[in-house]
């Protein structure tokens, strides 16, 4: 519910800030505008594989909670066969299985989060290059660089909020497709 918000808020002052570099600069600001491929690329292909990994951890913490509840109901038939030890250790596999599965979705979203914000940077690094560049031949001043580059960070920001906000819906997703 919160990320509904808080997406539609930062939807909304990326695109003012995108809005208020084109008037400060209208080059660096297709400078910009050509970054968005390229993050929108590996936000669609890991927010996938994050949807399908969350759904294949949801099924794992089920099935370690119905071994659970299924062991705790017949206590006294587990007691009496001697099978506590058994099925301790297929708990035990169950909630190691929920681990890794957990971990592995850890892993690509944070592999998406480095890839991201090393494509946003590398751009925002020519960016300012390209604005230097600029500056130094008169073409802008040296105020509205500065102007364009405190939008370039708002908007970066927001992609970087956007992002999570991806992520966490899709593995949302991925947990109620159980449903």
């Amino acid at each position: 519910g919160s990320s509904v918000s808080v997406a539609l808020r930062t939807v909304a002052t990326t695109l003012g800030a995108l809005t208020l570099m084109v008037v400060v600069n209208w080059q660096l600001a297709l400078l910009v505008l050509a970054m968005g491929p390229l993050i929108l690329g590996p936000i669609m292909l890991f927010g996938r594989r994050v949807q399908r990994l969350s759904r294949a951890s949801q099924d794992n913490l089920a099935d370690a909670s119905a071994r659970a509840a299924e062991s705790l109901q017949a206590i006294e038939t587990v007691q009496a066969f001697t099978r506590e030890a058994e099925e301790r250790g297929r708990f035990g596999e169950a909630v190691e299985t929920t681990f890794m599965a957990s971990l592995r979705r850890i892993q690509v979203r944070a592999a998406m989060t480095a890839l991201i914000f090393s494509i946003v940077l590398t751009g925002l690094i020519a960016v300012l290059w390209f604005g230097a560049v600029q500056v130094q031949s008169g073409a802008i001043t040296p105020g509205a660089m500065t102007q364009f580059v405190m939008y370039a960070f708002v908007a970066v920001s927001g992609v970087g909020m956007l992002t999570e906000t991806y992520t966490e819906i899709m593995r949302a997703a991925g947990a109620t497709e159980r449903l």
